[in-house]
């Protein structure tokens, strides 16, 4: 539908939009854990709405959601980000779920790599690490695919293909959970990602839910990057996958990128499907702060 701002969002009408806003307004109200600001800056496709926490003062990095959940899915971080004296900023991609608006949606790899470099322009930011969730995983190593220079640290937690395909199977899955929209067959499908884990009481899954209705879903699907491109990755890396990960073989993707980033670390996560920061969110943090500490001294 058209906003007042006169670009476009995802939502069909008026009571879908109202709806939604209201679950992601809940999930930063009962979920985030500390004091917040918002910003709505704009890029080259339009407005894109960012959380932004930690001290003023602190070492900035960036956040980037998977398909449809938004920025309010890192609630389960920030808050030990914050208490190790980072500032992090979670933006909402424009064309999926969330707050952002958008005159048009980034169409191809390149143009979701501007986006992001709009997001980093305004918000003066030069090369902070970034850390993304299954589509934002895929996001942030694009991203330094096009600006290298503009990217410290990346860390990728279970990234959406970049490593393997997809399998047929969790297509299949998601299809049928997801498109027919009954909140069973939703709530279950979130306890498949989860690896069997129950999240089913959560302000969050209850805005994943709404999102899912009404068909969030991104314009470009990744592909798996070819090896000279992985090879290619000059920054630290840090991928992370769940033992219990759905969408693909972790051990399989974990072991192409050991064999072909120059510079990476890897981590099987137990305990931990798809959807890392809520099924095993002290483990993950954990891990996430001591690869930063380890490669940039903070």
């Amino acid at each position: 539908m058209l906003e007042a701002n006169g670009e476009s969002s995802l939502f069909k009408n008026e009571q879908q939009r109202s709806e939604y806003l209201a679950a992601y307004d809940r999930t930063m109200d009962e979920l985030w854990p500390v004091p917040y600001e918002t910003k709505e800056i704009t890029t080259r496709f339009g407005n894109t709405h960012v959380i932004i926490s930690g001290p003023e003062d602190g070492k900035p990095v960036i956040l980037l959601h998977g398909y449809a959940p938004s920025s309010t899915s890192w609630y389960t971080m920030v808050g030990d980000l914050a208490k190790a004296g980072y500032r992090t900023y979670c933006p909402d991609r424009p064309g999926d779920a969330g707050k952002s608006t958008y005159t048009r949606e980034p169409q191809n790899r390149q143009e979701l790599a501007d986006w992001l470099l709009d997001v980093l322009d305004v918000l003066e930011l030069q090369n902070p690490p970034m850390i993304g969730l299954s589509y934002g995983g895929f996001m942030n190593m694009n991203f330094s695919c096009f600006y290298p220079q503009r990217i410290g640290q990346i860390i990728c937690l279970a990234p959406g293909y970049v490593l393997r395909r997809i399998t047929l199977w969790f297509h299949l899955r998601a299809a049928f959970s997801l498109l027919l929209g009954f909140r069973p067959l939703v709530t279950n499908f979130i306890k498949y990602l989860s690896g069997g884990i129950d999240h089913s009481n959560n302000a969050y899954l209850e805005q994943l839910r709404q999102a899912w209705k009404f068909g969030s879903s991104p314009v470009y699907m990744p592909p798996v990057f070819g090896d000279e491109e992985l090879k290619a990755i000059r920054q630290p890396t840090l991928v992370v996958i769940g033992d219990k990960e759905v969408i693909y073989n972790p051990q399989a993707a974990l072991q192409r990128a050991q064999k072909l980033i120059p510079d990476v670390q890897v981590e099987l996560l137990a305990g931990a499907g798809h959807q890392q920061p809520m099924d095993q969110p002290e483990q993950l943090n954990k891990r996430i702060l001591r690869f930063l500490a380890d490669t940039s001294g903070g």
